[in-house]
């Protein structure tokens, strides 16, 4: 009965309530003389539990003393000291109290574990008492509550930077390496951290590089004796390098230490990714011919001949050496490239037979490297095409490599085949926390390619995983508490944190109110309720409505799930979205792209919280009230500056923009109007009757030609070339954008319009009243013109299907591989029936909405 109660309470999110069970149930228990201890146990941890849910430190630690001296155990004085220095709670006073009380246990001998030193320490670097926190790290109690040495020094090491006593830290962390792990990178990083901070640039630095080379190549030598030969050693010299170029005591990288790298690691898969961003750091093109002649003469020195395990490890090192290339641009022609890739590839399908299916095959990486090049000719359908061949052949042989499918939903993308990256992402299984940091991938598409059933799924489903986080994660917290792992704790409330500031969940939470007024609302009162359980209800927590509550949004999306070739990405130079295919974005600097993303919401939300006020509008009134007409008037101020701020970026999603605001800026004055035609005549009725025909006539106008160009020309959507993909970019977005809320605005208009004049009107009021009535009713009837056409756009399959009624490039591609001319073109089909089902899909899509929203319409009068 009590986890029904409690099930209730979390889908309720009336956590006081859990609160004040479980007080009565710990006072009533303790009040018993001969109270069970185990359920007293649990009672208590659950009110403790309880406390953290309402984040009230004060009542934690309260009730941990309690606990401590009632139940005699002293885990609850520890939870006791943990729940005051939380980061809601986090005072100078506060610490100090923790910092006696743990004094006062470390003095008595009763700390026990690795877990209370850390917090110990923690509590006094917090307060900036470092020598102590090494002193109590150096005692007898911390060596025995360390359970691994090397872990204990290591937090020495990095106490003693923080003293900036960087020879002591430099010397641990070697000590660390030559004894304990030489494959430990973050004890890499730590010794050349401290080795540069401690002047290594003005010292003696021949004999200091000299001694740190020799270091490490005797672990270099020590790793290669070993069975296990690890990368650490050899990564380091390249890293050592980079820092010395960067310091400006070398040149460049020495060509001999990717040589020497590729020499023992070139058969990985990870080997690009492992010195991506020491090929990032040459900055000359002699350095990299130098270091790509290396890699050559290394790889001549393998043959696809002799053995099974030869021919891999040669088809690995192939791959390893292409990627190389292909990041430096060191092909002669990327058609070239990509036909000898996939000659290479053929072969290694052969050597695949008998492994697992779920395994990464043996030239998977060819593959995808002969789609990479495939795509560096993107000014034509025809290589989007080839790609997307590329990878749904390869797709064929090793159905888990996820780097295929999340390449060949960007192709569909670009493609307009939004039912190829639905395929994707289902094959991809993306779920929890996937959904926060992969969102990027699949909700521009689907937004932008007229799928809001598809939209909408996905949306709830991220919802509903930030919900149960929610809900959840508090109690992990607690869990973290029972089992004494108290960094835990801490580590959880952040993970909770960066998730209720995800930036992802609010471009999902719009998405999905876009995706609903298509779908969902066809008047306007159901119009009213969304955007009312948007912005006011908790089901995408506090909605950012100003450009400082943005910024602070956590952007959780993970960049580097993808394999990268571009140098520039790897660097950071430019963002490393791969996206860039479909123009849902620009792609420009990594920063560049964040901050036209967190624009680009606010502007949607902003346009959202326009539309809400004017829905919300009295009827009976015809006026806002004052709160809502000044939050209109800041709402109208910010768009316009945020339209300047992308007008660079994206010209069309600015004009569209721009017409939804015009209309939003004309209902102050159709209701003005409306509700001074029942009013005696006066001067400002007139000048106000001239200026709101003038802005209708300038509004139709616009409506109008914005339409025209979307409807009647193929403009492309990351192609340069013209062709019918490109339009459903403009065709979803003008829709979403600006058809569908301006419905919502025109049936406010209608409502609130007086459909006759009274009787003693005079003749100017009945004059102006025929004259904007005749306005309206043409905007109207424009606007049912525009849901008209697309409702049209549902019928017309046979010509999508001429239209795609060519040969792509990809059948003299596949010449290569050795396929009958029917094989090739089987996968050449199913891309083409892919691409064309999914468009046919997205106009049947348009017709839909269009047809509901077109008998609304007709309900509206003017």
């Amino acid at each position: 009965m009590h986890w029904l109660v409690l099930s209730a309470i979390k889908v309720t999110e009336r956590f006081d309530l859990a609160e004040k069970m479980y007080e009565a149930a710990w006072a009533q228990f303790k009040s018993k003389p001969n109270f069970n201890q185990e359920d007293l146990i649990w009672i208590g941890q659950s009110l403790f539990g309880a406390y953290i849910r309402s984040n009230n430190s004060a009542k934690q630690r309260l009730h941990a003393m309690s606990m401590w001296k009632d139940l005699k155990s002293e885990q609850y004085y520890f939870w006791s000291i943990v729940a005051m220095v939380t980061p809601l709670a986090d005072s100078d006073k506060m610490l100090a109290i923790a910092d006696r009380m743990i004094e006062t246990w470390f003095e008595q001998g009763k700390i026990q574990n690795q877990e209370q030193v850390e917090y110990y320490v923690g509590v006094l670097v917090k307060q900036n008492k470092l020598e102590e926190a090494l002193t109590i790290l150096r005692s007898e109690p911390a060596k025995k509550a360390f359970g691994i040495p090397s872990q204990l020094r290591d937090r020495e090491a990095r106490l003693l930077v923080c003293l900036r006593r960087f020879d002591e830290a430099r010397d641990i962390y070697r000590n660390l390496l030559e004894t304990v792990n030489s494959d430990e990178w973050s004890w890499y990083l730590g010794f050349f951290d401290n080795l540069f901070s401690a002047g290594l640039p003005d010292g003696d630095a021949a004999n200091s590089r000299a001694e740190v080379f020799s270091m490490l190549s005797n672990l270099q030598a020590k790793t290669l004796g070993d069975r296990t030969k690890y990368r650490g050693p050899f990564l380091a010299a390249l890293e050592f390098a980079k820092r010395l170029s960067a310091a400006g005591i070398e040149k460049s990288i020495p060509s001999s230490l990717f040589a020497q790298y590729f020499e023992h690691f070139g058969g990985k898969s990870c080997f690009f990714r492992d010195i991506a961003p020491y090929l990032a750091s040459l900055s000359t093109a002699e350095a990299r011919k130098a270091v790509l002649a290396e890699i050559d003469q290394n790889l001549g020195s393998y043959h696809s001949e002799g053995d099974q395990p030869s021919k891999v490890e040669w088809s690995y090192r192939l791959a390893s050496a292409e990627s190389v290339r292909r990041s430096l641009s060191a092909a002669p022609s990327a058609h070239a490239a990509a036909t000898s890739l996939l000659k290479h590839y053929q072969e290694t399908r052969l050597w695949n037979l008998k492994k697992e299916t779920t395994e990464r095959m043996c030239g998977d990486d060819l593959a995808l490297l002969a789609a990479h090049y495939a795509l560096d000719n993107r000014s034509s359908a025809s290589s989007l095409f080839d790609a997307a061949a590329i990878l749904e052949y390869a797709i064929g042989a090793s159905k888990h490599n996820f780097q295929f499918r999340l390449l060949l939903l960007h192709v569909y993308a670009a493609l307009g085949a939004a039912k190829g990256c639905l395929r994707q992402i289902e094959e991809l299984e993306i779920k929890q926390i996937q959904l926060d940091t992969m969102g990027h991938l699949f909700l521009d598409t689907l937004s932008n390619e007229m799928q809001p059933q598809e939209l909408l799924s996905l949306t709830k489903r991220t919802r509903h995983f930030h919900d149960d986080n929610r809900k959840n994660t508090n109690d992990y917290i607690l869990e973290a508490y029972k089992n004494n792992r108290y960094s835990k704790v801490k580590e959880i409330g952040l993970f909770q944190e960066r998730l209720e500031s995800s930036l992802q969940l609010v471009v999902a939470g719009v998405a999905q109110v876009f995706a609903q007024l298509a779908l969902e609302t066809h008047t306007l009162e159901s119009s009213r309720d969304l955007l009312n359980n948007f912005f006011l209800s908790k089901a995408f927590g506090q909605v950012p409505m100003t450009e400082s509550a943005v910024a602070c949004l956590r952007d959780n999306s993970d960049a580097d799930v993808e394999d990268c070739y571009d140098l520039e990405k790897v660097s950071g130079k430019t963002a490393r979205w791969n996206n860039d295919l479909a123009c849902s974005y620009p792609c420009k600097t990594s920063a560049y792209r964040d901050s036209w993303q967190r624009d680009r919401v606010l502007l949607e939300i902003q346009a959202l919280h326009l539309l809400h006020i004017v829905a919300g509008t009295p009827l009976d009134t015809k006026k806002m009230t004052s709160e809502s007409a000044t939050l209109f008037g800041q709402s109208i101020s910010l768009v316009k500056s945020l339209l300047q701020k992308i007008a660079a970026s994206s010209e069309f999603e600015r004009s569209s923009f721009c017409l939804l605001l015009q209309s939003l800026e004309l209902t102050p004055l159709v209701l003005q109007f409306s509700s001074s035609l029942g009013t005696d005549e006066s001067q400002d009725f007139v000048s106000g009757c001239d200026e709101l025909k003038t802005q209708l006539s300038s509004f139709s106008e616009l409506l109008y030609s914005t339409w025209a160009t979307v409807s009647d020309s193929p403009i492309s959507c990351g192609l340069s070339a013209p062709d019918h993909f490109g339009r459903l970019f403009e065709l979803s977005f003008f829709m979403s954008r600006v058809a569908i809320p301006l419905h919502t605005v025109i049936a406010l208009w209608s409502r609130v319009f007086p459909p006759r004049m009274r009787p003693k009107a005079s003749e100017q009021q009945k004059a102006a009243h025929t004259d904007v009535r005749a306005l309206l009713r043409q905007l109207l009837l424009s606007l049912k013109d525009i849901f008209a056409r697309y409702d049209q756009l549902g019928s017309k399959d046979s010509q999508i299907s001429t239209e795609l009624d060519f040969q792509p490039a990809s059948l003299p591609i596949f010449d290569s591989l050795g396929l009958s001319p029917s094989e090739a073109k089987k996968v050449v089909d199913y891309v083409k029936e892919t691409v064309t089902g999914s468009i046919k899909d997205s106009l049947i899509n348009f017709s839909i909405v269009a047809k509901e929203k077109l008998k609304d319409i007709s309900s509206c009068k003017f």
